[in-house]
C-alpha cells in the first residue's frame, strides 16, 4: 500500500517540476539558459517516463502478490470497515467479495478475533489460533490469524491488515497424533500386563504402567527413580551381557528373576523390543510372572523322574493303543527296549490266554473314559509268563478330551506262587488268608485310586492343603470301617449307626477350630452293613458332609447338618439335611466333572442304589437308598 502511494507522490512531484521547467524555458532569452533548461527538461521527461513505468510495474507486482498470496489478506480502514480482500481470504471463509467488503469488524462474533483487529487499529500486532466461524458464510474451521497496523508514508495509522491461514490439515493431523498418543498411552497405562519403558543406555526405568506398580509394590515415583538392575537380581553387568547376547541373536524373550518391593523373588518372562522416543532409545518390556509355571514344571519333572524310576511297570499309549512310552521297570521286566516297542500295541506282550471278548470289554471300558483294574497273565520277550496286577487309566484333559492311556502294572508272579503254595499247604486257612490278601491289596488300591482321582481332578485353584485334606478325609472314612471291623466279633459286618457317630465325631474334631460353627444331629437306627457296602456308603456320607460344610453355609457363621439312618421295608435310607442357602446343591450340579461327583456316581452304582437331592426353603436334602446284602467278602469291587 505505502509503496504505491510513494510512487504516485514521486510521479506527481516530477510532473510539477517538469511543468515549471517548461515555463522557464519558454520565458528565457539566454541561449545558454535555454540549452540548460532544455537539457534539464529532457532529463525530467525521461525521469517522469521511467518513474511512471516503474510505478506501474511495482503497482502491478504488489497487486499480484496481494491477490496470489497463499494466505488470506484483508485491509480495513480506521473505522474498521473492510475495504480490500484477496481471493484466498474469500476462499478460506467460503464467502464472497460482495458480502465481505464493507463489513465492519466491530460486528464480528468471535471476541478474540475482533479484539486482535481492534488492537491493530491501536498500533499493536497480535495473533490468534483456534476455531473460527464466518458471519458471512457460517463456515467453521481452525485458523491461524495475524493482525497488524497499517501506516502511510508520514507514519500515520491509516487502518489495519489481517492475514489468515487455514490450518485444517495441521489441526486434523495434530488431532490424530493426539488421539494416537492417547490410544497408546491408554494401552500402556491400562493394560493388565506389566509394562515398563527402560532407558537402553543406563537401564533406568523411564515409565511403568499401573499393572507394574501393583505387581512390584513400589509407587510410580519410587520405581521411576530406580534402575532395572534394582529389580533384576542378576548383577547389572550380567543383565547387559544377556541383553547384548539376545541382540546379537535377534532374540526378544528373556527369563529372569525379579525382586518385588516386599523382598519376594519371582520368576518372570520378559518380552523386550527397542523403540525410539524423543531422540532416545528405550526398551519396551512386557513382563509375565511365570513362577507358578516354573513350579509346575519342577513338579512335572519330579513326576517324570518318579515314573521313570518307579519300581512299577508303566506304559503310556495314544488313543489308538500305540505305545508312546515305557519306563525302565517295564523295559527290564518284559525284555524290550523302548525303540523296539515304540509304535507297537500291547499285543506284543499278550499271553494268548484270554479271548476276544475279554479285550473287547477291556477297550470299551477304557474308551468310555473309565478305569480298568484287575490281574492278568502276560508274556515277556523271552516267552516267560508273568502274573501282573494292573490299573489302566484314560488320560483325559480338563475339557474332557481323551488323549491316551496309562497302564500301571505290578509283577505279582511271586505273590501268586506264594499264594498257591500257601493254599496247598494250609488248605484249612484258605478263606482267612484270601480275605487278608484281598483286603490289604484292594484297600491300597482304593487309597491309590482316590489319590489318583484326586490328583487328576486337582485344578489350579486347589491348594496342596485342600488336596491333602480331601484325600485324608476319604482315607479316614475307609479306615474307620476296618477299625470297627477288626474290633468287632464279626468278620464281615459292622454297626453302621455306630460308624456314622464315629465319623461325625472325627469331622467335628476337624472343624472345631474353623470360623464356622457347624452343629451335627444324628438320628440313626441300629443297622449292620456288609463291608462291601459299608465302605462305599461311608465314602458317600463323607463326601456329602464335606460338600455341605464347604459350600452350604456361604457367608454364615453357624449351620446345622442332620444325618438320618433308618430301615424302610427291605431298604436302608440315609438322609443328610443342611440348613444352608442351597449352595451345596448348586455347587454339586455345576461341578459336573469334580472328583466328589465322580465318586458319588461310581459309589451309588457299586451299591446298586439310588441317590436324590433337592432344595427346600430350609436348605438342602440328600437321600441315599439301597438294599443291604448279606454276602461276605472284601471291598474289592469298590473301584
Amino acid at each position: 500500500m505505502r509503496t504505491s502511494d510513494q510512487l504516485s507522490q514521486t510521479l506527481s512531484m516530477l510532473e510539477e517540476k517538469l511543468d515549471a521547467l517548461s515555463t522557464e524555458f519558454h520565458n528565457s532569452s539566454s541561449l545558454a539558459k535555454v540549452r540548460e533548461l532544455r537539457s534539464i527538461a529532457e532529463d525530467l521527461k525521461d525521469q517522469i517516463k521511467n518513474s511512471k513505468k516503474a510505478a506501474k510495474k511495482d503497482a502491478g507486482l504488489y497487486q499480484q502478490i496481494f491477490e496470489k498470496a497463499p494466505i488470506g489478506i484483508i485491509h480495513f480502514d480506521q473505522e474498521g470497515i473492510i475495504d480490500a480482500s484477496n481471493e484466498m481470504f474469500i476462499r478460506i471463509l467460503g464467502t464472497s467479495r460482495e458480502n465481505l467488503l464493507g463489513l465492519n469488524i466491530f460486528n464480528l462474533e468471535n471476541e478474540e478475533v475482533k479484539q486482535g483487529m481492534v488492537e491493530a487499529l491501536q498500533g499493536k500486532s497480535t495473533k490468534y489460533e483456534g476455531q473460527y466461524t464466518s458471519i458471512t458464510s457460517g463456515k467453521r474451521l481452525p485458523v491461524r490469524a495475524e493482525f497488524h497496523p497499517d501506516y502511510n508514508n508520514n507514519g500515520e495509522l491509516t487502518g489495519g491488515i489481517t492475514m489468515l491461514e487455514d490450518i485444517t490439515e495441521r489441526y486434523e493431523a495434530e488431532k490424530k497424533i493426539a488421539q494416537s498418543e492417547e490410544r497408546y498411552r491408554t494401552l500402556f497405562e491400562q493394560n493388565q500386563s506389566v509394562m515398563m519403558l527402560i532407558d537402553a543406555d543406563d537401564g533406568s526405568i523411564y515409565n511403568a504402567n499401573s499393572a507394574a506398580i501393583k505387581y512390584y509394590g513400589w509407587t510410580k515415583e519410587e520405581i521411576t527413580q530406580m534402575k532395572i538392575s534394582d529389580i533384576n537380581i542378576l548383577p547389572a553387568d550380567k543383565v547387559r551381557e544377556e541383553m547384548e547376547r539376545a541382540r546379537k541373536e535377534n532374540r526378544s524373550l528373556f527369563h529372569f528373576k525379579h525382586r518385588l518391593a516386599n523382598g519376594e523373588i519371582r520368576d518372570v518372562e520378559v518380552y523386550s523390543g527397542m523403540i525410539f522416543i524423543d531422540e532416545k532409545y528405550f526398551l519396551y518390556s512386557i513382563v509375565h510372572d511365570i513362577s507358578e509355571r516354573v513350579t509346575a514344571q519342577k513338579e512335572l519333572m519330579k513326576f517324570k523322574l518318579g515314573i521313570e524310576n518307579s519300581p512299577n511297570m508303566i506304559l503310556i499309549t495314544d488313543t489308538e493303543g500305540r505305545i508312546e512310552y515305557a519306563n525302565k521297570a517295564f523295559q527290564k521286566k518284559y525284555g524290550y527296549s523302548l525303540d523296539e516297542i515304540m509304535g507297537e500295541t500291547p499285543q506284543i506282550i499278550k499271553s494268548g490266554r484270554y479271548g476276544g471278548e475279554f479285550y473287547r470289554e477291556y477297550w470299551e471300558t477304557l474308551l468310555s473314559k473309565e478305569v480298568v483294574k484287575g490281574e492278568m497273565i502276560n508274556k515277556t520277550k523271552q516267552g516267560e509268563e508273568i502274573y501282573i496286577s494292573y490299573s489302566t487309566n484314560p488320560i483325559v484333559d480338563k475339557k474332557g478330551n481323551l488323549n491316551g492311556f496309562i497302564a500301571i502294572q505290578d509283577d505279582v508272579t511271586k505273590q501268586k506262587k506264594a499264594e498257591k503254595e500257601l493254599s496247598e499247604s494250609l488248605e484249612e486257612k484258605e478263606v482267612l488268608l484270601s480275605e487278608i490278601h484281598h483286603r490289604v491289596k484292594n484297600n491300597l488300591a482304593i487309597i491309590s485310586a482316590l489319590l489318583e482321582l484326586n490328583l487328576y481332578h486337582k485344578d489350579e485353584e486347589t491348594t496342596i492343603e485342600e488336596f491333602v485334606h480331601s484325600s485324608q478325609m476319604r482315607i479316614k472314612a475307609i479306615a474307620e470301617v476296618h477299625e470297627m471291623l477288626y474290633q468287632s466279633d464279626q468278620f464281615t459286618q459292622i454297626s453302621f449307626n455306630e460308624y456314622i457317630e464315629r465319623l461325625v465325631r472325627k469331622i467335628q474334631e476337624l472343624v472345631k477350630n474353623q470360623e464356622q460353627e457347624i452343629r451335627f444331629i444324628t438320628e440313626v437306627e441300629d443297622i449292620d452293613l456288609n463291608i462291601n457296602q459299608a465302605i462305599p456308603v461311608g465314602l458317600m456320607i463323607d463326601e456329602l458332609l464335606m460338600n455341605s460344610m464347604k459350600f452350604g453355609f456361604n457367608g454364615r457363621s453357624k449351620g446345622q447338618i442332620k444325618i438320618g439312618l433308618d430301615k424302610q421295608g427291605d431298604d436302608v435310607l440315609i438322609t443328610l439335611e443342611d440348613n444352608g442357602d442351597g449352595s451345596s446343591i448348586k455347587t454339586y450340579q455345576e461341578r459336573s466333572t469334580s472328583l466328589g461327583k465322580t465318586l458319588l456316581d461310581v459309589l451309588i452304582s457299586q451299591i446298586e442304589g439310588e441317590f436324590n437331592f433337592w432344595q427346600t426353603d430350609e436348605g438342602a436334602i440328600y437321600r441315599i437308598r439301597f438294599t443291604p446284602v448279606e454276602r461276605s467278602g472284601s471291598a474289592g469291587h469298590v473301584f
